[in-house]
């Protein structure tokens, strides 16, 4: 009798097995279907932001491309003419480079510095007789 109630045990042990292995193995299948779903929605998505990644590379990015090339281009020629106009300037502040250096000499080069004032004035007031002789054909040229 011992023995048939320990075979009865045992086979009642392999039946509750047996039922919690295909539970799990239910379980496992159900979890992988929902993995293949969530896989394939992912995939959709990956796909569909791709398309529009390579639609924008298509269009919009050589557009954007351009618009920059055209934009440094342009610094560059506004970079040259506004070197250019200040080369062209540079002929007025050259008379008051005696500032600097009767700022920076000493006091026993003064009667150096009397005689060298004479002629950056007159350089100073030739300048001007042209910046204002430029401007006047500036104005009448603008009318």
């Amino acid at each position: 009798m011992l023995i048939e109630v320990c075979l009865v045990i045992i086979a009642a042990t392999l039946v509750m097995f047996v039922i919690g292995v295909f539970c799990i193995f239910f379980k496992v299948r159900q979890s992988i279907s929902i993995l293949q779903t969530d896989v394939h929605h992912l995939l959709n998505t990956t796909t569909r932001l791709v398309d529009s990644l390579n639609e924008f590379v298509e269009t919009d990015l050589s557009t954007i491309s351009k618009e920059t090339s055209q934009l440094i281009s342009t610094i560059s020629d506004l970079s040259s003419d506004i070197n250019n106009k200040s080369h062209s300037l540079n002929f007025l502040f050259k008379p008051f480079s005696f500032l600097s250096s009767k700022f920076g000499s000493d006091s026993s080069g003064e009667s150096d510095s009397k005689h060298s004032t004479l002629p950056q004035i007159l350089k100073w007031i030739a300048s001007s007789a042209i910046l204002f002789k430029t401007t006047k054909e500036f104005i009448n040229g603008k009318r």
